[in-house]
């Protein structure tokens, strides 16, 4: 009798393909967020692997999921409201407890300074920056390091990482804070990748998935399930494959 040979990665593909399909009679769940490449963003395959990885734990605990992109402040104030059931993806932040619960952490972001190749800045620590007076570009209602907002460096804060990038290749700033992936991301959409130089890491930040308390009494239980349909997702083999897939690591 002839042996069947099995495609292990025609296997994998079919399992995901069907694990994003939605659930007969599942809970529906509002999930909202913002442009945040390359770990997620609305004109990414699948919304990137950061949502992606959301909508499958979600999933595997029978909830459907609709994502929903919006200006980060708006967000924020979605999930304040209890307008949204969750957000992604979110850093700790004490001022937040109040109205956002925190899954197990999903990924980790880099936090830290670019300056254009062709400035000749130099700083020895982030107090040395306060006294120079550098200006260093934030974005509004992140939640920033705090050894980063502790050393009192001046701001100029926008609505989008992808506005402080602009500003630094065109001289306007010196310094942007941001996620070292994403800021490589921004400038490369311009062809100015090299342009770019990463000088230091301020804070490794784990990114989490937010479950917003107003929205439902039952908040606990859906942050609970969302961590069982991750480690299953991990038990899998899926989450790795998938943040390698999308060069995320």
């Amino acid at each position: 009798m002839a042996s069947k040979k099995v495609c292990l990665p025609c296997m994998f593909v079919v399992m995901l393909w069907s694990s994003f399909l939605p659930s007969l009679h599942a809970e529906e769940l509002r999930l909202c967020s913002s442009d945040y490449e390359p770990y997620y963003g609305s004109q990414m395959a699948d919304y990137g692997p950061i949502i992606k990885l959301a909508v499958l734990a979600f999933r595997e605990e029978g909830y459907d999921v609709k994502v929903e992109f919006l200006p980060w402040n708006r967000v924020l104030r979605y999930g304040m409201s209890g307008r949204c059931d969750a957000i992604a993806a979110v850093w700790f932040s004490k001022e937040r407890e109040s109205w956002l619960a925190l899954t197990d952490p999903i990924a980790d972001n880099q936090i830290g300074l670019y300056k254009r190749k062709t400035d000749p800045l130099v700083f020895k620590d982030l107090l040395d920056l306060k006294e120079q007076g550098i200006m260093v570009g934030t974005v509004r209602g992140y939640a920033n390091p705090e050894s980063f907002t502790k050393a009192g460096i001046l701001t100029e804060e926008v609505s989008q990482d992808s506005l402080n990038i602009k500003k630094l290749l065109s001289g306007h700033l010196q310094l942007v804070l941001i996620d070292k992936n994403l800021g490589r991301h921004l400038a490369a959409q311009d062809g100015k990748e090299n342009d770019i130089e990463w000088l230091t890491l301020v804070e490794t930040t784990p990114m989490y998935i937010g479950i917003t308390i107003n929205a439902n009494p039952n908040w606990e239980k859906r942050r609970d399930d969302f961590n069982a349909g991750l480690a299953t997702l991990k038990k899998k083999g899926i989450f790795r494959r998938l943040l390698k897939e999308y060069g995320v690591q």
